[in-house]
């Protein structure tokens, strides 16, 4: 079985199972939860494009308060005004059509669940071998 990046995820979680495959093969698979996936993410995009130590930090601020908001409060039609105004206050040129869409998708269940998935919950279950890779210039999921 082969995965890439959260498919290398659930390739982990189905070789845990009581049939495993004879072998699974995982391509970036991302050790850690979607919500710490996705601050490393942006901090390294961010170191990538050289961006400055201020504006790494103020993203990263912006980050969690997304991030908080979107786990910590209720799917309701105010935490999607929230959160569009927390995606249009990091992104002037984005449009109120455009936040609104994709605020809707950050506060989905399935959007939610990324977020506090946790993949190594059950790697202890996986009895058949398994090939982790990983590029040292991947600015999504690093190698460590």
């Amino acid at each position: 079985l082969v995965g890439h990046g959260l498919g290398g995820n659930v390739a982990l979680l189905t070789a845990g199972l009581p049939l495993p495959p004879s072998f699974v093969v995982t391509l970036a698979a991302h050790g850690q939860p979607g919500s710490r996936l996705l601050i490393d993410e942006q901090v390294h995009q961010l170191h990538a494009a050289a961006a400055g130590n201020a504006e790494v930090e103020a993203a990263i601020r912006r980050q969690h308060a997304l991030l908080d908001a979107i786990q910590n409060t209720p799917d309701t039609p105010q935490t999607r005004v929230l959160v569009a105004n927390i995606l249009r206050q990091g992104n002037a040129g984005l449009d109120s059509l455009a936040a609104v869409a994709q605020a809707a998708q950050l506060t989905s269940p399935a959007y939610r669940n990324y977020l506090t998935f946790d993949p190594l919950a059950g790697l202890d279950k996986v009895r058949c071998p398994v090939l982790l890779l990983h590029g040292t210039a991947d600015l999504n999921v690093a190698p460590e």
